[in-house]
């Protein structure tokens, strides 16, 4: 019973620091949303003196950093964790966790029904696997990738891959807390019901 805990405890633990590890993602994220939002407003704003030599044009360009940050960072986490997710949750699925594409990682969230309902996986297939491609591919294509007009389409596949990427990560941690609950802190009984005797 004590290695059975062990065992179980073991696995709370490692799932708990991967809870953590996807917080951690979360912050960059919402850290490099934030500054690209910051250079939006002040570019929208015809009355900022704050980059007012510079034209809408130019957000793609100023805003490379964060937002190539931000992109790869929510591809990479709606990938490792959605991966982890199908694998970990006896699902059948035993993917090689450093040779998967975050279109065929969306796909077995989608097959499972890991997702949440508020989760619009095709927006994560369409949007950001796509800006994750351009941005990632091409330094050049920073001109045309994200613009202030697609801005806040972007901001949304970012937003549903926080969600999906907490969800998740909570899926894992609710699963072995539930194993854990399960294991009977009382010996085994005998067939015939007598109590006392440990097996």
């Amino acid at each position: 019973l004590s290695r059975r805990w062990l065992r179980e405890s073991r696995k709370l633990r490692d799932r708990i620091e991967f809870s953590l590890q996807t917080s951690m993602w979360v912050q960059w994220i919402s850290e490099s949303v934030w500054q690209a939002g910051e250079l939006s407003t002040h570019l929208r704003d015809d009355d900022s003196r704050y980059l007012q030599q510079y034209g809408p044009d130019m957000f793609s360009y100023i805003a490379h950093p964060p937002l190539l940050v931000a992109v790869l960072t929510s591809a990479a986490m709606v990938e490792e964790v959605g991966a982890v997710t199908v694998k970990e949750l006896d699902t059948g699925i035993d993917p090689n966790l450093d040779e998967t594409t975050l279109e065929e990682v969306i796909g077995w969230v989608r097959d499972e029904g890991f997702a949440p309902e508020s989760v619009d996986l095709n927006v994560l297939d369409d949007t950001l696997r796509e800006a994750r491609n351009d941005l990632s591919h091409s330094m050049t294509a920073r001109g045309t990738t994200v613009t202030l007009d697609t801005f806040e389409t972007y901001i949304e596949a970012v937003q549903i891959a926080v969600g999906l990427g907490l969800s998740l990560a909570d899926r894992l941690a609710t699963d072995v807390l539930a194993d854990l609950a399960d294991l009977s802190l009382a010996p085994n009984r005998d067939n015939s019901g007598a109590t006392g005797v440990i097996k």
